[in-house]
């Protein structure tokens, strides 16, 4: 009984020192990507071509236990003097595994026929590049993205 004290003192050191530990090597696992937010976004900041600049918002909804969603999205865009508004649904977004290339890729295919044809532009001739994708925020609902909304610039080249 005399050493009882300084047993339970040394495992509950060796305890929380293996806690701390694997927390901490836990963590690490989990860090995300460098760089800022949203990871994975295609953007060419140096694109040549006319400019387009404006706001986006994704909302994500109908979600399904996988995280497999549908996403309505609605595009301001100015140039000049010219503001636009667009409005496009895609269905079948990944929001768990997917990619953010793929929904990029969706929603610019979805968007780019109304955007050529506000804007005058030739679509067999020219292509989007996202040249700036900024002030990036999302909400998130049930552990799923529910909305991303961000500053956009577009460049048609």
């Amino acid at each position: 009984m005399r050493h009882f004290k300084e047993k339970i003192v040394i495992c509950l050191t060796v305890l929380f020192t293996a806690t701390l530990f694997s927390s901490v090597v836990f963590a690490a696992s989990r860090q995300e990507p460098s760089g800022d937010p949203p990871f994975g976004v295609a953007v060419q900041s140096d694109a040549a071509g006319s400019k387009l600049v404006g706001v986006i918002f994704v909302e994500h909804y109908n979600f399904d236990f996988d995280g497999i969603a549908d996403a309505r999205i609605v595009l301001r865009l100015r140039k000049g003097k010219v503001i636009e508004s667009f409005y496009g649904e895609v269905s079948g977004i990944d929001t768990v595994n997917g990619s953010t290339a793929e929904e990029q890729a969706a929603i610019t295919d979805e968007l780019k026929a109304q955007i050529f044809a506000a804007f005058n532009f030739d679509e067999l001739t020219q292509d989007i590049v996202v040249k700036s994708f900024e002030e990036f925020v999302t909400g998130t609902y049930a552990g799923f993205d529910e909305y991303i909304m961000a500053d956009v610039v577009l460049a048609i080249k």
